[in-house]
């Protein structure tokens, strides 16, 4: 099988007549590569007279001028004590007066209202939120709501509550007297 192969390779049989038609490329008879001619490059000079400028230029971007950053030191002032600064107390704002919403509750808020038109009131959770201009009225409310025996309370402010303290690691066996009769005395 392998002679007829080279044979109908070769080219010297007589069945390369029948084969052309179903295999071409086996019947050749000449086995001459095909030379294509070489591509011939163009040497490209540098001079002035061949150069060309592209399609495309780019633009020219406009000049941005430098600005002057200033480098200051942004904390300088909380470096330097400002002993001449007087320290200001915040105003003293007064505390709400709650009252229970009983049945003849607007009333007592008329009444309030003859007597301390600048005091507001609102409703706030079953409560009536009565809220005085200053500590004198604020005083002569909470006397109005004891004399008629009414369910109200406040929140005291600051500076009448009492001093809570805590202090660690004291022996269990000291009374608390003790301790206050010391404090006070160191005073």
């Amino acid at each position: 099988m392998k002679e007829g192969y080279f044979k109908l390779v070769s080219g010297t049989s007589d069945r390369c007549s029948k084969l052309k038609m179903k295999r071409p490329a086996l019947c050749q008879t000449s086995a001459a590569p095909v030379v294509k001619p070489a591509k011939t490059s163009k040497s490209k000079s540098t001079t002035d007279s061949d150069f060309v400028f592209p399609k495309k230029t780019i633009k020219n971007p406009p000049l941005v001028e430098k600005k002057d950053i200033n480098t200051n030191n942004s904390f300088e002032a909380l470096d330097s004590e400002m002993t001449d600064v007087e320290e200001v107390t915040p105003a003293f704002k007064t505390k709400p007066i709650f009252m229970r919403i009983f049945d003849s509750y607007n009333l007592v808020l008329q009444d309030l209202y003859r007597k301390f038109p600048t005091a507001t009131n609102t409703h706030a959770k079953g409560y009536i939120k009565i809220e005085a201009q200053n500590e004198n009225d604020h005083d002569e409310i909470t006397k109005y709501l004891k004399n008629k025996n009414l369910e109200f309370y406040t929140i005291e402010p600051p500076l009448t509550r009492p001093l809570k303290l805590v202090i660690k690691g004291l022996p269990v066996d000291i009374y608390p007297e003790d301790i206050k009769k010391d404090l006070i005395s160191k005073e």
